[in-house]
């Protein structure tokens, strides 16, 4: 009876070892699955593409990054930015927000005269208050390579972007991109030549007791060469002034004066005001007619070359017209008088204080 009851215990036992075995695999597996299962369910990265000025961003690119970001980021594609480089980056916040997106991206072309047309992209993050924004450039033409290439270089950044802990060293500030600003920006770093016009209304100061101040009007043209926040003009302006009635014992004098000169101007130059200095070269047509008292009378002219200098200030009223107004001495080279009967009875002096308002209109 033991006997046959011993073979029993064996497979018994057998089956018990064999349903553990089995199970071990099975809970393992299933261990393996939950913890991928929680894995997936962490929020991966969301990158939103975006639209520009220059239009939506090319199929090919969006296809090849969007194979590139599979199983490690999700990618949408809505919404757009516009306006100048620093509205756009302003502006990104927006729909980031409403898109629930860390990552901004938005495409651009160039083709600057001269050089080969190259992609540009801009990747933009919010970050510790910062805006964070790296450009990732490459020449070539709109092909499938081009585009699949872009995309490998944008995923590269991506990676970097999006690093947990990480100011990445390839992003830069919105300050870098304000010190150097990218070929596609609206107002790129370039010189610029502009023909100008001028009219003033102008006045002077007393050269002396015997010369009362006076008034005026002057108009030139010229050209302006401007880069960046900084111009440079050149102005050839004619004007007339009222000049002065002086008195003395031995009789009178009248005077009036024409003037030309060459005006060299350097500003720095805002959206809305300019602020600089107003120097200039200038001969001036002085015509003076006396009276004795005796009742002779005579005329004279005589040419006074000048030098003027002092600050100028202007207010744009629109891109191409702006309000002017400076202020300075004007320094004679030559000490002019004028006698009646020998003795002195108008003086110009040497320096007088002159000023002017007027408009300055730019041609584009």
């Amino acid at each position: 009876m033991g006997c046959r009851l011993a073979p029993l215990a064996g497979p018994a036992r057998l089956s018990g070892r064999r349903r553990l075995l089995t199970s071990l695999p099975a809970r393992l597996m299933m261990v393996l699955l939950i913890c991928a299962g929680s894995a997936s369910a962490q929020p991966r990265t969301k990158i939103l593409i975006l639209g520009s000025d220059a239009g939506p961003p090319p199929e090919g690119f969006v296809e090849a990054l969007s194979i590139q970001l599979a199983g490690s980021m999700t990618m949408e594609r809505s919404g757009e930015v516009r306006g100048s480089l620093q509205e756009r980056l302003r502006g990104v916040g927006k729909p980031l927000t409403a898109h629930r997106a860390s990552v901004g991206v938005w495409v651009e072309r160039t083709a600057a005269p001269g050089a080969s047309p190259e992609f540009l992209v801009y990747v933009v993050t919010p970050r510790q208050d910062r805006v964070l924004v790296q450009v990732v450039r490459l020449p070539g033409p709109e092909s499938p390579e081009t585009e699949r290439a872009l995309a490998l270089k944008v995923r590269e950044v991506l990676d970097s972007v999006v690093q947990a802990g990480r100011d990445p060293d390839v992003s830069a500030p919105l300050r870098a991109e304000r010190a150097h600003p990218p070929t596609s920006a609206p107002r790129p770093t370039m010189t610029h030549w502009a023909p100008l016009f001028v009219g003033d209304l102008t006045g002077a100061s007393a050269g002396n007791a015997l010369y009362d101040p006076q008034l005026g009007a002057a108009l030139g043209a010229g050209a302006r060469v401007q880069r960046a926040s900084v111009a440079g003009e050149a102005v050839l302006t004619a004007g007339w002034a009222s000049g002065a009635h002086s008195e003395r014992s031995g009789g009178t004098a009248d005077t009036s004066e024409f003037e030309l000169g060459i005006g060299l101007r350097a500003l720095y130059v805002s959206e809305t005001v300019a602020a600089g200095l107003d120097t200039g070269v200038w001969a001036r047509a002085v015509r003076a007619e006396g009276t004795a008292a005796d009742g002779r009378s005579g005329r004279s002219t005589k040419l006074v070359p000048a030098l003027r200098a002092g600050p100028e200030v202007r207010v744009n009223v629109t891109d191409s017209v702006a309000v002017r107004t400076a202020v300075g001495l004007d320094v004679a080279l030559v000490r002019q008088s004028f006698s009646v009967a020998g003795e002195v009875v108008s003086d110009l002096g040497r320096v007088r204080g002159v000023g002017s308002v007027g408009l300055v209109v730019a041609l584009p």
